[in-house]
């Protein structure tokens, strides 16, 4: 689905997947397991590389500590979303999203 969106557009940014709760209500995603969820992310990263793109892996700490395994996907690019000043992921990131109130 996201490959066939992209379309004729020209694409210089890794391409994102965000699989994320829901405050105040039930996502798909909740009732999942760890393993299943890195199972959905690999398959989506897998199709991505296999389309000529690169893929991305986007999430709060907690979701790239506890929710997926990211071991999983050293060559896939990490885009951190950690409303602070300074960031205390321990791991290496591609992108950083300070805040959710910014704009462009």
């Amino acid at each position: 689905m996201v490959i066939n969106a992209i379309g004729e557009h020209k694409i210089s940014y890794p391409i994102a997947i965000d699989m994320e709760m829901v405050d105040n209500d039930m996502s798909r995603v909740e009732t999942l397991s760890k393993d299943e969820r890195t199972v959905i992310t690999a398959a989506f990263v897998n199709a991505i590389k296999d389309a000529g793109y690169r893929p991305m892996i986007y999430g709060n700490k907690e979701w790239l500590l506890k929710r997926i395994d990211t071991s999983k996907f050293t060559q896939s690019s990490i885009w951190l979303a950690q409303d602070d000043d300074i960031p205390d992921y321990p791991y290496t990131y591609d992108m950083w999203q300070y805040t959710t109130d910014g704009s462009v």
